[in-house]
């Protein structure tokens, strides 16, 4: 268990320094980074590299195919492609352009993309943290066994959002032709009258099927106010208003709490 945490360790300090390199990066806006990061690159793709060999010389064949089980242990091959993106980004950044007076540029940006990619990759190595904690690894366990249920409320929930978009992208759109030329009607005039600003609302929240689809998603999870939504089709239609207080009704107290 004492080899499990020192590298537990070394996984955790190498995400927090991933995240400092990310951080000054997105402040300085430079393509080159300070030595000292490329350093504890460097270190901690040697580490994990070690550590990779010592358990290909522990398990020998056994690490690419657990006999016992007959399958094969996703961890293992994980490790294997995080520990080889690693050690690409190093040869990446040791013939990155931008480090010369190579005057390549589109090639450096490329080069940059792919090392930012492959370090991307590497973040994901903080998942193996699961592996080491007793009760990380149960919750996981746990999401992983209501995934299904999960899948289905959500495929429940989209084939209500879908038919409630159709009928309230329906409406408004009938309410819309009553204004063919709504956007020039609304760069003309300084004063807008209310019925224009009540169809140009209504073109906002439902002008087609994508839009209405992401209206309705963003009025049950905080994304929009539903009220605001509801005194839109309440202008249009006092009906279809009514259909959209039963929609949030039914999503929020039932299908969201299943």
């Amino acid at each position: 268990w004492k080899f499990e945490i020192v590298f537990a360790t070394a996984i955790f300090l190498d995400s927090m320094v991933i995240g400092l390199q990310i951080e000054y990066t997105s402040t300085t806006l430079d393509l080159e980074v300070p030595y000292a990061y490329n350093v504890c690159q460097k270190a901690f793709a040697i580490i994990f590299l070690i550590e990779l060999t010592m358990r290909l010389a522990a398990y020998g064949k056994d690490f690419f195919i657990d006999r016992e089980q007959g399958l094969i242990p996703g961890w293992n091959y994980f490790d294997l492609a995080i520990v080889t993106g690693s050690v690409l980004e190093i040869v990446f950044s040791a013939v990155n352009p931008s480090n010369s007076d190579n005057t390549g540029t589109a090639d450096a940006f490329r080069l940059v993309r792919m090392i930012r990619i492959l370090r991307l990759i590497r973040i994901l190595r903080v998942v193996r943290i699961i592996r080491f904690v007793t009760e990380l690894r149960t919750l996981v366990m746990s999401l992983h066994s209501t995934l299904r249920s999960l899948l289905w409320s959500f495929l429940l929930l989209s084939l209500i959002m879908y038919t409630m978009a159709v009928a309230f992208c329906d409406k408004c759109t009938e309410y819309r032709q009553r204004f063919p030329n709504l956007n020039v009607a609304l760069a003309s005039l300084d004063n807008v009258s209310e019925e224009l600003d009540r169809a140009n609302r209504a073109q906002l929240y439902f002008g087609n099927i994508p839009r209405a689809f992401v209206t309705l998603f963003g009025s049950i999870s905080g994304g929009s106010d539903w009220l605001d939504i509801a005194t839109v089709l309440y202008e249009v239609e006092p009906f279809i208003a009514v259909m959209f207080g039963l929609y949030i009704a039914f999503c929020v107290f039932a299908d969201l709490n299943v």
